[in-house]
């Protein structure tokens, strides 16, 4: 059975989500599974359900994509090695230095790997377009490419000649070498895995080992919500997940008639692709009718470069002419690369600002000072730790600096 529930663009949709699983919870809290997007999604949902329960609840039952998929890939294989997204990164800086030295002969495009290594913004958006890249290559299936606009975009917009696509397949088969097997599963322990051929041996490989085991379903329910845009691995994710739960329950939006809300109408379309019975199908009206009680107003574009400049010199002009901070404007964006290209406009009118979550919570300034006294006690007061915890402030106010200390 699968079936598809449609909710209203409102402040109040965790609630309706909580509500909508909470008997399906309640049923038995052990054989119950969640999936969401992101951590945040589950973690707030989670949360709702704790509230309701009044009591310590089942985590492992609220899970995001990834982490569920990496988790039976761990089990299956324990000996297998996760490379995560940090590593890649730190991978790419490695390869791109170590390229300039041996791509000497080519002037150019050792020139442009140059200036590349030396731009900490540059290496983010080359491992950006690099993972999307990389997705590609891996799905190797046009139909589904196609269907994410971003990733088709993306695709089509590399020129062959360009010094990019060049970068792009010198990485290409370093990161391969790295994994050992070129995605063939000829080694049979000890694989190496990254965040894309993780999925890919879900989809691939797991369904023939529930088979061998003489299992046709993972479990009685499968519970999905929140997913806004899907890219193509999780395309063919999902696609695999449908069939290993005797139930599949997925929740998503109602269409709204405004381009922002393109990939809900995707979604559906994708739902229904896969036989999913919708349960209350209408389509909202446009995106004024649906935010009736809120300020709305559209400003036609010629292209998205017009766009983020009419929006970051008009957030600049109102900081400027009305008693406003950066911190009460909200910038909503389709994707991280428009984001990343917000924020850089941004510092570049000097308007201060962030990405939310651009800085990993265990590199969070706050974070590392309030765990600055555990580690200090942990290592022995070094004198290194105990010079932090007195910049941390942890001594009290004082006018010396800390050369001077």
């Amino acid at each position: 059975m699968k079936k598809a529930y449609l909710l209203d663009l409102k402040n109040d949709h965790f609630e309706k989500v909580a509500n909508f699983i909470y008997p399906f919870y309640e049923e038995n809290p052990l054989d119950f599974l969640f999936i969401a997007p992101s951590g945040f999604y589950a973690k707030q949902v989670a949360e709702k359900i704790a509230l309701k329960t009044n009591k310590t609840i089942n985590r492992n039952a609220f899970m995001v994509i990834n982490q569920y998929i990496t988790e039976l890939l761990k089990f299956y294989e324990p000996d297998a090695i996760i490379l995560d997204r940090d590593f890649l990164k730190v991978y790419l800086e490695h390869e791109i230095i170590g390229l300039i030295e041996s791509e000497k002969k080519d002037e150019e495009f050792s020139q442009y790997l140059n200036v590349i290594s030396n731009s900490q913004k540059s290496v983010e958006y080359l491992l950006e377009i690099f993972e999307k890249k990389w997705e590609i290559s891996r799905v190797q299936d046009e139909k589904v490419v196609s269907a994410s606009e971003e990733y088709k975009i993306l695709n089509d917009s590399i020129s062959v000649d360009s010094h990019l696509y060049k970068l792009y397949n010198k990485l290409e088969k370093s990161l391969e070498d790295v994994l050992s097997t070129k995605f063939d599963m000829s080694i049979k322990y000890q694989r190496n895995y990254d965040p894309v051929s993780v999925y890919k041996w879900f989809y691939e490989i797991f369904p023939e080992i529930l088979r061998n085991e003489g299992k046709k379903y993972l479990g009685k329910r499968v519970i999905i919500s929140g997913f806004f845009d899907i890219s193509p691995i999780i395309n063919k994710t999902l696609k695999v997940l449908f069939e290993l739960f005797e139930e599949v329950h997925f929740i998503t939006w109602f269409e709204i008639q405004d381009r922002a809300f393109e990939p809900i109408r995707k979604i559906h379309n994708f739902l229904k692709d896969e036989g999913f019975v919708f349960d209350n199908w209408h389509t909202n009206g446009r995106l004024k009718e649906v935010y009736d009680d809120a300020q709305i107003y559209f400003v036609p574009m010629n292209n998205e470069i017009t766009e983020i400049e009419y929006v970051s010199k008009d957030i600049k002009r109102k900081l400027i002419n009305e008693d406003l901070s950066p911190d009460d404007f909200g910038i909503v964006v389709p994707n991280t690369s428009v984001a990343r290209l917000v924020s850089d406009y941004l510092e570049e009118i000097k308007v201060p600002n962030r990405l939310k979550n651009d800085i990993p919570l265990a590199e969070s300034q706050m974070v590392l000072i309030l765990l600055q006294p555990i580690k200090t006690l942990v290592k022995g007061c070094e004198v290194e730790d105990l010079l932090a915890m007195v910049e941390g402030g942890y001594g009290g106010n004082t006018e010396l600096t800390i050369d001077e200390i």
